[in-house]
This record gives structure tokens, sequence and C-alpha cells, in this order.
């Protein structure tokens, strides 16, 4: 994967104790000579480029040693301690230490209200600025920064009613100001917002960076309201606005956030709708999976039998498991396009994925779900994408889990392919955007919803039990779940239908992450 988190250049220069990845830039085949020497004597191992484009599973890491494995680039895993330049070696793209993403994935200690404060805003870098208005049920409104590099920024509001400014870094506060305020900050995973507060009115926010130049950094477009945010789409879907009974909560997170037992209540529980997970296969001895999956398909002996699509490594198991919490009743196909190993330094070529995907819309699957992602793929990859969806089978597709702006591929193709369904970026169990999840970008076509996809509890490999997985590899399955209870509701609406209706029928994430 790539666009995983750099560290600051500050830490380049002293001497790193924990474990550390040196990703090398895009078209670097060979360690330069220079970082050789750097390493001369120092315990490391390195991990050669991939070839060809590849996707990768997109539940979260463990720690830096996997983020590195499932890395395309070539990578230098290194141990103990170094000293490196103060800037960038030559060749080197980006340096990360060993910090566990599992231990950093939400904000538990809000200092706000994560519901009444909204609103998002990103830096990178770039000159950002946004009218917004605070109205007098909310108190405050906070906006997600990400900045790009390590810069001092400058955050002014422009307002005729008095206003203040609080900005928090990991739930620490570290900036306050009346009506501007200059502040430094370090990209990486460490969760930064800004918070406006004061009596009501409208307002403009402006968040750049500190440079000479103002007029050399490019205007980056921002979209607040209710209907659409950068950060994660249309929302988080409420299956509660299309069916206001009372119902049973049920005991899953993702199901309840989505107020799913609603529709269960009306007889609307995914019977009849098949969903493919393509993915590591599915434990066909789980008892939550056992008698609920219909078939499945290995193209990498183009076998059928349970033997060539069960699951070896854990997350299609659990990816299964989580559509069954979400649409009880659906018909699971297992399509297995990753080896048959524990998955640790493995990937899926895009011919085997789009094999894979082929044979489920060939076999009557009416929901994929798909929980990988990678950087780049050639253009014909998307034509498969666009042949299921002239089928009228709808897609549910991982954001991925670098951090970034703009979704992964193949859930970027939610932004272009008419009808093909959505791109899906991760919550935890509030509602509050997930640290890791890629975001939703510029593109104000992209048809992008959240879901519960952190600390999610499903199936476990080889197991009668369960495990909790974090990722929007845990996301999208939830997202797939809806689109069965969505298809089985509404047999008769198109793909474009179901994604203009399940758009409209959301509610807002928090963007505090």
């Amino acid at each position: 994967m790539k666009n995983i988190v750099a560290l600051s250049f500050a830490l380049f220069s002293a001497n790193a104790s924990a474990d550390m990845v040196i990703t090398l830039k895009d078209g670097v085949k060979e360690v330069p000579q220079s970082l050789m020497r750097t390493l001369s004597g120092q315990n490391y191992t390195i991990k050669p480029a991939w070839n060809e484009p590849r996707l990768t599973l997109q539940s979260l890491p463990k720690d830096v040693w996997q983020r590195a494995q499932r890395n395309p680039a070539m990578a230098i895993l290194l141990r103990g301690e170094m000293t490196l330049e103060s800037k960038l070696p030559e060749g080197v793209e980006r340096i990360e230490e060993n910090e566990s993403l599992a231990q950093m994935e939400t904000l538990d200690r809000y200092k706000f209200d994560p519901v009444r404060c909204d609103g998002v805003i990103y830096g990178f870098g770039h000159y950002t600025t946004a009218a917004q208005e605070l109205s007098a049920a909310a108190p405050c409104d906070n906006f997600a920064l990400r900045p790009r590099g390590d810069l001092r920024y400058r955050v002014i509001v422009e307002s005729q009613t008095p206003k203040t400014l609080e900005v928090y870094e990991h739930g620490d506060l570290i900036a306050t100001g009346e009506r501007q305020l200059e502040v430094d900050f370090t990209f990486g995973y460490r969760q930064k917002y800004i918070i406006v507060k004061g009596a009501p009115g409208a307002y403009r926010i402006s968040v750049y960076p500190k440079v000479a130049d103002l007029k050399k950094l490019k205007l980056l477009s921002l979209v607040l309201g209710n209907e659409f945010s950068n950060a994660y789409g249309f929302g988080i879907p409420n299956l509660g606005k299309l069916a206001a009974n009372d119902a049973p909560k049920s005991e899953w997170i993702g199901a309840n956030m989505m107020s799913a037992e609603k529709f269960w209540q009306k007889g609307i529980t995914g019977k009849g709708i098949k969903v493919a997970i393509v993915d590591t296969g599915i434990d066909v001895n789980h008892p939550f999976l056992k008698g609920h999956i219909v078939g499945g398909y290995t193209p990498f002996n183009k076998g059928t039998t349970p033997d060539d699509y069960q699951d070896h490594q854990g997350h299609g198991s659990h990816v299964a498991g989580i559509v069954r919490q979400v649409a009880p009743d659906a018909e699971l196909m297992a399509v297995r396009v990753f080896p048959n190993d524990d998955g640790s330094g493995e990937a899926a070529t895009l011919d085997v994925v789009a094999a894979g995907i082929r044979w489920a819309i060939d076999n009557g699957a009416n929901v994929i779900n798909l929980s990988l992602g990678g950087a780049s793929a050639p253009a014909s990859f998307r034509k498969v994408f666009e042949y299921g969806a002239s089928k009228g089978v709808i897609f549910a597709m991982a954001s991925g889990n670098e951090r970034s702006f703009d979704p992964l591929i193949p859930a970027a193709y939610a932004g272009s392919v008419q009808g093909i369904g959505f791109s899906v970026g991760a919550t935890d169990k509030y509602g509050n955007m997930a640290v890791f999840s890629n975001y939703t970008g510029d593109n104000l076509a992209m048809k992008q919803l959240s879901s519960h996809g952190s600390g999610v509890l499903s199936a476990a490999l080889d197991e009668t039990g369960f495990v909790s997985m974090s990722g929007t590899s845990m996301a999208s399955p939830q997202i797939a779940g809806i689109l069965a209870l969505y298809k089985q509701a509404y047999p008769a609406l198109s793909n474009a239908e179901l994604v203009k209706l399940i758009s409209a029928n959301v509610e807002r994430a928090a963007v505090n992450d």
C-alpha cells in the first residue's frame, strides 16, 4: 500500500530505538549507495517492489512490519538504532516508526460533543478557506485538519460576532486564540482538529501554511453541509428513516448504528440475495457461516469445491460474518483471490481479482464486497466493474487504511462508474471517523458511505468463536449487508436509483477523528 504515514523530519536526525520502515520512491529498484552506507552494520531486511499493481487486504495491520510487508513499493525493514540525516536520503519516499495503529484507532477522551460539533476542513499544505455558520443550537464547530508535511500553520476566523479558536492534537489542547493563531503540526497519525466557539452567526475560517508567497499555493476545494463531506461522503446509512417502527436492538454494533433491525422486523433480512465475498475465502466450518454459503470459486485453479474456497487466513471469514450481522439471511458466495497462506506478505494480482469478480457476476451475485485495494491499476481493470454495473450487480468497496485524502482502487471507481455502488470509510462505534480511514476527497461525484470499522467483532478462523478486527475491510461488509437489504426491499430499482435512495437516508458521521 502506498501513502503510509511519514514521520516528522525532526525524528530523522536523532537515534531511533524503535523499529523503522524506510520506503523508497516509485521507480527506485535498488537501494541508493548513500543509504546503503548509512545502513552499514545495521540489522535490516529489504523487500523488493512488485513489478505490477496488486491489491492488498484492507484490515488494519497490527504493526509497522505488517504495513511494510503489504506496501507495493520497495521497503527496508530496519531493526534497532540508527542515525539518519536531517533530510530524507536520496531515493527515500518516507520513513515510519513502529507504532501500533490498533492502539491509535480512535480518540476516546472527547473534550467536546462529537455530535453537535461538526464540519470538516483539510490543510494538506494548501491554502483552504470555507464559509460556515455557527447555529444557536450548536456551541461549536470542529474541523479535521490533515497537514502535509511539518509546517507552521495560520488559522484565521473572520466574523461579525465573537469567536474563539482551539486547536487539539490527539486530544491535547495545543493552542488557543481569539480570531487567529499560529500552530505547528507534524504530519502523521496523531489526530488534529480545530474548534470554533462563540456567539451564533456566520463566519469564514481559513487555514494555510505560513509561507512567503500564498499565490503559489493551490486553493483546495471544500464541501460543508448536510449532504456531502470530503471526509465521510454522505454519512452512515440509517434504515430507521425508511422504517420508523420500534424494534429490539441487535447485538451487533454496526447493525445498531444503521437501524438494520427496523428492516428485519418487516421481514427484510437479505433473504434471496447473493453477496459475493471476494477475499481470502470463507471458513466453511464456522457455525456462524455454515449453512449460509451457497458456493464459491477460486481463479487459481478454477475450482468450485469447498476445499478450493476454504479460508486459511481469516480475513474473508471475518468479512463474511459482518455481512451476516447486517443481512442475517443473505446467501454468501466465497470467492478466494488471495493465495492460500497466512496472508502476511501476499497480495492479489489484478487479473485474479478481475476473474473472481467476473465469476461472481456470471453466477448470480447481487452484491459484491471488496475489502481490498491498491494505489494503481491499468484502465482496463475498471471494465469488470462496468460489466457488473450493467448486469445490476452493486459493489461495496473498502476506501483504504492509509489515512489518505482519496479512496484506493477499486473504491475510487465509485466516483466515475455510474451505478457501481459505494466506496466505504470506517468509523468507530460512536460514529466518529476512524483515524486510519481514507476519506472521500474532492470528487463531488464520489459515492462514499461510512460505517463501523473500528474494533468489529466477527467470525474467527478455525474456531467457533469471534475475534475483533479493524479497518475499512470491516466497514465495507457493513455496507454490503445494507445493500443486500435494499436489494430485497426494492427489487425494481436500478443501481443508480438505489445509490440515490441510500445516499439520501443517512446520518452525518463526526469528523473529530
